[in-house]
This record gives structure tokens, sequence and C-alpha cells, in this order.
């Protein structure tokens, strides 16, 4: 209606890595039959597509597929003005199949494929004509949305022709609903090949519309109550047996959905009852997971391969948000190459109601968020991230209004609560500890550990914490104090942390007291004053910070946000930055991640705060990654830029090098169905030994207490200053089982 404001809705930022737009051709211009790929380069083309996504998806039928194929190199107009749909789709697959296979250009400005992409696209018929061969007008959809997916057209994947109101997987989902593909076909009336055909689009029309729904945050468009058509077998063939496990995770974005979260974020009367049936269903799904992909870490069969990586990852990423009328945060957490998760995180709106799921305001209004890193199993991590919050709301010195004594206080009775109880007698595992409380305009940050947090003030990463490592002159001090040693940058030649939550092996001095202990879960606190000036606030687990730095961080976040995306999102992004390729290097790229942002309302409403900080970004006011790193859900985007000075001193060990966001180059993951990208070197260490001590010498000068005492100072005397000048510690990779002294020699230490 004319004249009526329209809301301003904060949506993802259209083809900011890759700009893609067309038009419409006719099949008369015979430029559209031009300038193909040979038949030798095209069946290259299709053969590497189908070995990188032919498993997880059905995109064609080789036996309907092929044989058009060889004619139309014959008689290319001819062939292609009898069969369309089939052209539409033998451009789009080599589009994709360009995408995934293609070196792309060092500027990465163009996605490999576009040429073949944008012209199916200009020669996409009408709707009406798609249902005169639906099957493959299904596939050439489905192929569609996953390219435009990856070039960073996620809005358009999902709601692509204004015309239609519609998009390209819900238009397949709609044709395949049409078609009757939702039902069961009597074998004996389509024939056998026709009906395992029909089965195989329709699922995987539905593992993309959960996928994307899911993504999107809107409705799921049709309900598993209205599908009859027959389950891929589990039993068959590994293809057969691929797709079975990826419907089953797909369909948990059903159950989570529809059976746990409610609209408005009220719970139902059911809730319990459903987080229940829901959990005993993803616990049912990893026996069927390991049965059938089994992840083998011994190297014996060359490696893990894309297809186990890919439902692996699927089911091992977990990610949420939230927000209240002061915070917005969201987080994502993810195995990675680990054969376990032991990271654990905790996220509440409202410490003195952390049940609660309302926004609420009143002045005590406290919002408590934390990182744990396991390490030795994940008892103790769990533990801290359920329980850590509630034993600091307890303590005395936090009800009085002291809130750094109160997170020392916190993390000290925490340890004790674990090592009183029975149910942990014999518990080795630890964690560390990295958590931040909002008190109206204070930020406090308390860690233990080489977990961190980051401030991000107008794109300049401030650090909030310090990586505590035995080689620090204060940490070692303590360590030797209490008759431990450090040895090959590890204590007692085993731990490469020096504070721990846990790790009670290395806390049995009983004429010490806690503080004092070989490795103390006494923290460091910070706090800050909160300005406009502060936007976020990043925590995250090593998993992250080995292969990013601070600065590096906080100008993808900034990126991300500029580009309208949710937090979560943007943390599952970074962590697909991070991901290692293959876990044969078993370092950097392989660990557990976990990562939380909380960004600064300040007054505004979540919409004003994403426009402010795109305002900011558009004017240039403060440093921001290239607007092609706010997505990396595609292949081609080559992640080298040089990350800008933050103003603070940071992690000196991070800072130059070049990896990922930050610069280090090597081979890394973006989608979890495999796709990948190769930047210059995939052998990129992160230390070797001489650099390692000249960084940690640096980090020690600069952070060695005056006095040279060994002891944490307590709460009564720590000042949390609001500027913090020291550097973050340097970062060797943390392990719990030390290496001899020939292994050291050979390479570097790296985390289990």
């Amino acid at each position: 209606m004319v004249g009526l404001p329209v809301m301003d809705i904060a949506t993802n930022e259209e083809s900011r890595a890759y700009p893609l737009s067309w038009g419409s051709s006719g099949f008369d211009d015979p430029a559209n039959f031009t300038d193909l790929p040979s038949a030798d380069h095209a069946l290259y083309l299709i053969n590497g597509l189908k070995f990188h996504v032919g498993q997880l998806y059905h995109l064609y039928d080789e036996s309907h597929f092929m044989k058009p194929f060889h004619d139309f190199y014959s008689a290319p107009a001819e062939v292609a003005r009898e069969n369309r749909i089939w052209y539409v789709q033998f451009l789009t697959l080599l589009g994709l199949a360009k995408a995934l296979v293609v070196q792309p250009s060092r500027q990465g400005a163009v996605l490999p494929g576009t040429d073949l992409f944008l012209r199916a696209m200009s020669l996409l018929p009408d709707t009406p004509y798609l249902f005169s061969d639906a099957l493959t007008s299904v596939e050439t959809l489905c192929a569609i949305s996953i390219y435009l997916q990856c070039a960073d057209l996620r809005n358009s994947a999902y709601i692509h022709d204004v015309s239609l109101t519609t998009s390209e997987i819900g238009t397949a989902l709609r044709v395949a609903v049409t078609f009757g593909l939702h039902r069961e076909r009597p074998t004996q009336d389509w024939g056998p090949s026709i009906t395992e055909r029909c089965q195989r689009v329709w699922w995987t029309v539905y593992v993309l519309d959960r996928t994307f729904s899911s993504s999107m945050g809107v409705p799921i468009s049709i309900q598993d109550a209205d599908i009859t058509t027959t389950m891929p077998s589990r039993d068959g063939a590994r293809d057969s047996m691929t797709l079975y496990v990826h419907v089953k995770l797909s369909n948990l974005i059903s159950e989570v959905v529809n059976k746990v979260y409610g609209a408005e974020g009220r719970l139902r009367s059911s809730f319990l009852p459903c987080v229940h049936k829901v959990l005993e269903r993803i616990a049912s799904i990893a026996s069927d997971l390991n049965a059938c992909f089994p992840l083998s870490y011994d190297g014996s069969d060359g490696g893990i391969s894309r297809v186990s990586s890919h439902l692996h990852l699927f089911y091992h990423q977990t990610s949420d948000k939230g927000e209240d009328d002061r915070l917005i945060y969201g987080l994502s957490a993810m195995q990675g190459w680990r054969i376990s998760m032991e990271d654990s995180h905790t996220a509440v709106l409202d410490l003195g109601n952390p049940n609660s799921t309302d926004p609420k305001k009143h002045p005590d209004h406290l919002s408590f968020f934390g990182v744990f890193d396991g390490h030795g199993g994940d008892k103790v991590a769990l533990f801290a991230g359920e329980n850590i919050h509630k034993i600091i709301a307890k303590q005395d010195s936090f009800k009085n209004g002291d809130y750094s004594r109160g997170l020392q206080d916190g993390f000290l009775a925490t340890d004790r609560a674990i090592l009183n109880d029975p149910k942990y007698e014999e518990e080795v595992s630890g964690c560390t500890a990295c958590v931040s409380l909002i008190a109206g305009n204070k930020l406090y940050v308390a860690n233990a550990g080489d977990s961190r947090g980051v401030l991000g003030i107008k794109g300049r990463a401030k650090p909030m914490s310090q990586d505590h490592k035995p080689q620090l002159e204060a940490e070692k001090n303590r360590i030797t104090a209490a008759g431990g040693f450090v040895d090959f940058g590890r204590v007692n030649g085993n731990l490469a942390l020096s504070r721990a939550i846990g790790d009670f092996e290395f806390k049995k001095s009983a004429d010490l007291s806690p503080e004092n202990q070989i490795v103390t879960a006494f923290p460091d606190v910070d706090s800050h004053d909160l300005t406009d000036e502060d936007e976020f606030l990043v925590l995250a687990c090593d998993g992250i910070w080995d292969c990013q730095s601070s600065q590096a961080v906080v100008e993808f976040v900034r990126r991300g946000i500029a580009a309208k995306q949710d937090l979560d999102k943007i943390c599952e992004n970074m962590m697909d930055n991070c991901l290692a390729s293959n876990s044969e290097t078993g370092g950097v790229g392989c660990d557990n991640m976990t990562m939380v942002i909380i960004g600064f309302l300040h007054g505004k409403t979540k919409e004003e705060w994403y426009e402010e900080i795109a305002r900011r970004v558009a004017n240039g006011d403060g440093p921001c990654a290239p607007p092609e790193y706010a997505e990396f859900r595609g292949p081609g985007v080559h992640h080298n830029y040089e990350d800008s000075d933050s103003g603070y001193e940071m992690d000196a060990e991070n800072k130059g090098k070049s990896f990922g966001v930050g610069g280090y180059r090597g081979r890394i993951i973006f989608l979890g169905d495999g796709t990948e990208v190769l930047t210059d070197s995939d052998d990129t260490e992160m230390f070797d030994n001489t650099d390692e001590d000249k960084d940690l010498e640096s980090q020690v000068s600069k952070n060695a207490s005056t006095d040279g005492s060994s002891a944490p100072q307590p709460a009564s005397e720590a000042s949390a200053t609001e500027t913090k000048p020291e550097t973050e510690a340097a970062k060797p990779s943390e392990s719990e089982t030390a290496p001899s002294k020939q292994e050291k020699s050979e390479s570097e230490d790296k985390k289990d």
C-alpha cells in the first residue's frame, strides 16, 4: 500500500563475495551453444562433481543424462532445443563442477563456472514447462540452489524469483510435491529404476530444504507426517547408505524446530519430554553414523573420506543464539577432526533467572557467557559449562557486588565442587575456562588457561585475557615453587597449560593454597567500562586462536555483522574457515572449536545495532575484513589479507603470519560436504622451536609481575584495569601427552 512505512529487516547482504546477475535469453541465440568445454573436459568436470558431492546429493541420473551428453557434441543446437531442460541441467552441472574442481584466480573476484551458470539461468524455462520433465527439472533446481549457496547468494538460494515469490529449492520442492515424489510409488507400475530415481530426487530435495530452512530461520515447508516415500536403504550400496544417514541427520532439524523451539521463544508444556525424545534420536543416529561411516585415525586407509567428514561434521556442529534488550549473542561448537567433543559452553542472558527465556529490564541484570576447552576427557568441561555460573552466583563476594572477586572465588569453588564429588573421584581430565560477566555498562572477563576473550572496539581487537602458558615467568615460578617443573613448554613435561579447572594430578600439595598449586584454577580477571565504540566480545577456545589472530577474528566478525548475518552463522563461517581439509596434519585446524560472539546494543534495537556497524564499516570507521570475507560457504575464496594493527599490544606470534583470514596459508574446507579451496601451502607450521622461544621471551618481558612473585595475586590486590597493555600469550599447540625428545626434534608440539 502506498505511503505505508516498510520495516527495515536485517537480512544477509547478497552477493558480497561473488556478484551475479542474469537476464533472459532464448534457445535461438547461437551464442548459447558456443564457448563450451570440450567433450573430454566436460566429462572430466562431471566426474569431478560426482566425486565431490555425488554421494551426498542426487543432482543427475547418469543413464538419463549421458545419452544426450554424447549426442550434444555432434549437433549442439539441435540437441539443446529438443532437450531444453537437459541443456540447462548440463550447463548448471558444468558450472557447479568448475566451482568445486577448478583452482580460482588469486583475486578470487569471480567464482569458477560463473559464465556457464549465468547462461543456464538465462535459459531456465518458465515453471509450467518444468513439468514436461519433472525429475530432470527438480535435479537441476537442486544444483542451482547449491551453486547459489556457494556464490554468497543464500537468500537467493532460498528466495530467488521475486515474480514467483518462491525459491530455487522451494520451486524444486513444489514441483516434486506436485509430481507426487513425496508419496510412495508402486514399483510394478513405474519400474525399479524410475522408482529409485524418484526416491533419490525426493530425498535430495528434503535434505536441502531442511538445511536451507534452518539456515534462514524460516518454517519447514513440508512436514514429515506428509511423507510416505521409502527411505534410502541403510544396507544397500554406499551411495544409498550415505543418503540414508544424510536424510536421518536432516530429519533431526525437523525434530528440533518443531518439538523444541516455540514461537517468540515461548516454551510448550511438552518441552521437557520433547527434548528427551530429541536427545534419544540424536544418540540413536550416532550408532548408524559410526557403523556406516567410521572415522579412522591410524592412517591405514589414507585419511578420512570427504563423505564421512561431511556427515560427522553435520552431526557434531551445534549453534545457538539469543537476545534481550541489552545484548545479542550467537555461538557455535564443532567437534572438528577430533575423535570426541571435549568443549563445553554456557550462555545465560539473565543470571538472576538462568532458566528464563524472556528479556528483562532491571538495573541488576547480569549476563554470563563462557567457553570451556576440555583435555583428557569431557567430564570437567561439561561440569563447568553446566554449573560454574550457578556456583559463582552463590559466592558471598559476588552477592555483595564484588564481581571480580566473585569470579575468582567461583572458579576455585567450581574446582572444589568437582574434587569433592564422589562421581569424579577418579577423574583425570581438566578444562580451560574463559567467561564474561556483563553488569550494566561494566564488562568482566575471567580466564584460566589458553581460551581467550577479545573485545572489538570499532574494529580494533583489545585483549581481555592472557593465555596461561608454563613458559611465562610468573607461571613458571609458581610451578617450580610448588615442586613442579617445566619441560618442553609443559607442566611436568605433560600439560601445555599452567592454569585449568580439574587436572587434580597437579593439585596435590596439601600445604599450599589453591592459588599456589602447580596448576591452579585461579583466574585472571580484567574489566572494561563499555561505551558506544565497544561493538562486541568474542570468547573462543584455542581451536580458533591457533588458526587466527585476535585482530583477524575481530575484522572477520565485523564484516559478517556489516553483511547482516546472524552471529551464530558468523561463528559457523569462522569455523569453516579454520577447519583443516583433512586430519592428516593432526594439528592446526583439527581441534574442537567453540566460539561465542556477544554484541552490545547500547540501547539500540538489534536492527539498529546492525545498521550502525554497517554504517561504520561503509564509512571506513575502523578496520574490517574485505567484503568477500563475509561469506565462506562456497569454493574459490582465497583467505589472504593482511589484518590491521589493532592498536593494542596483542598476540605477537600470530601477528604478521599469514593463514586464513589472518593469513596463514593452507587447505581450508568451507562446506561440510567437503568443498575445499587450496591456498599456497598445505604444510604451514605454527611454530618452530626458535620462533616459539623468541615469541615467549617477548611475551614474558611484558607480562612478568613486577615483584617476580610466583603466586597469582588475590582479587583484593589485583587491579582489574580497563586497558590491558600486556600481549596475548604465545600459543604453542596444547597436548595432554608430552612427546619424547626425539619426537620434539622432528616436529613441533601439536594438540592431541
